[in-house]
C-alpha cells in the first residue's frame, strides 16, 4: 500500500552528478598517492594505477549494485549516494587509514574553472 504522503526519493542534480564524478577522480588520486594500486586494493598481479573511471567501475559500481540493486549512477537518489559513501569511508578508513571527503561546491567550481582554463 502506497502512502500518498510519501515523497518520491530525489534524483541527483547535475551538480551532484559532477560532484560524484569528481569524487571518483579524487578517490583514485588518493589511492594512487598512498601507493595503493589496483593490485593492492583488489587483486595481486600487475601494478595498475587508478583512474576515476576505474574507481567507478571496480569499486563504486559493485557496492552500488549490492546496496541499491541499481546498475546506473544516473538512477541513484541522494540518500543512496550517502549510503555508498558511508560504506566506502568505513572500508578505506579501516583497511588503509584513508578518507576521501565528498567534493563541496567550491571544489566543483575550481574543477570547472581548471577544466575551462578560467
Amino acid at each position: 500500500m502506497v502512502n500518498i504522503n510519501d515523497k518520491e526519493p530525489k534524483k541527483r542534480t547535475p551538480t551532484q552528478n559532477n560532484a560524484l564524478h569528481l569524487f571518483f577522480e579524487q578517490a583514485s588520486d588518493a589511492l594512487r598517492n598512498e601507493g595503493l594500486d589496483m593490485r593492492k586494493v583488489l587483486k595481486p598481479g600487475i601494478d595498475i594505477p587508478w583512474t576515476g573511471p576505474m574507481f567507478k567501475e571496480f569499486i563504486w559500481l559493485p557496492i552500488m549494485i549490492a546496496v541499491t540493486g541499481k546498475e546506473h549512477t544516473s538512477d541513484l537518489t541522494t540518500k543512496e549516494i550517502d549510503k555508498i559513501l558511508i560504506i566506502l569511508d568505513k572500508h578505506f578508513g579501516e583497511r588503509f587509514g584513508l578518507t576521501v571527503p565528498f567534493p563541496c561546491i567550491d571544489e566543483l567550481i575550481r574543477n570547472y574553472e581548471k577544466e575551462n582554463n578560467r
